[in-house]
């Protein structure tokens, strides 16, 4: 039967890269150890972190700390619900006891679960890429360049693979119905693409029948 270990919480911590964890919140991959904070403007690279000290310092505000500390810093809460956001993205629970039948249900759905989420990520994702791309093109053509666009289109594209789940976790709860119609458009945008792919592949086949044809 699957049991959950016993008072991890240290585990936890330990087990988790701050800059991955700084790319799950819904950052950019840092850069020589440095990154920018996206929730404001203008500070640049003004952010440290180490993996090996598991530490972050805020240069332009003189603020810093650990990953649980991080966490708090952007996501608020308690330091309970940053620990048990960090559970989840590292997948080391807390308690050891074993699983109910209801949780061992729970956690096979889950399991089941994880390759359909990170399809729909990745879907909600190109949606979003696509309307902020648009909204970049469409701006000269009004006299004005969109800054937020551009930035929002650098952060997505620079995000990790559990980067883009996460933000597509926190995209959706925050406007659900905005997400699935991003959702939507990534899923039609790909179905495109693999039928263009399609079509070319067979017309380089085609093409290479008719030459070997020839050549016989």
């Amino acid at each position: 039967m699957p049991t959950l270990p016993h008072n991890r919480s240290a585990e936890v911590v330990e087990r988790a890269r701050i800059s991955e964890v700084w790319q799950a919140l819904g950052g950019a991959a840092p850069k020589r150890g440095r990154a920018r904070a996206w929730w404001r403007d203008g500070d640049g690279l003004s952010v440290s972190l180490s993996d090996d000290k598991g530490a972050w310092y805020d240069h332009a505000r003189g603020e810093g700390g650990g990953i649980l500390g991080l966490i708090q810093h952007v996501r608020g809460g308690t330091r309970a619900d940053a620990l048990r956001w960090l559970t989840d993205l590292v997948g080391v629970p807390l308690v050891d006891r074993p699983l109910t039948p209801a949780e061992r249900q729970a956690w096979g759905r889950a399991k089941r679960a994880a390759p359909a989420l990170a399809r729909r990520a990745a879907w909600w994702w190109s949606g979003r890429l696509a309307e902020l791309e648009d909204a970049k093109a469409d701006a000269p053509v009004e006299g004005r360049i969109d800054i937020y666009a551009a930035r929002e289109v650098y952060r997505l594209q620079s995000m990790s693979a559990d980067g883009i789940v996460a933000a597509y976790r926190r995209f959706g709860g925050d406007q659900p119905e905005e997400c699935a119609r991003l959702t939507r458009i990534g899923w039609a945008w790909e179905r495109t693409c693999r039928k263009a792919v399609g079509a070319v592949i067979d017309k380089i086949q085609q093409e290479q029948r008719e030459a070997e044809c020839e050549a016989a």
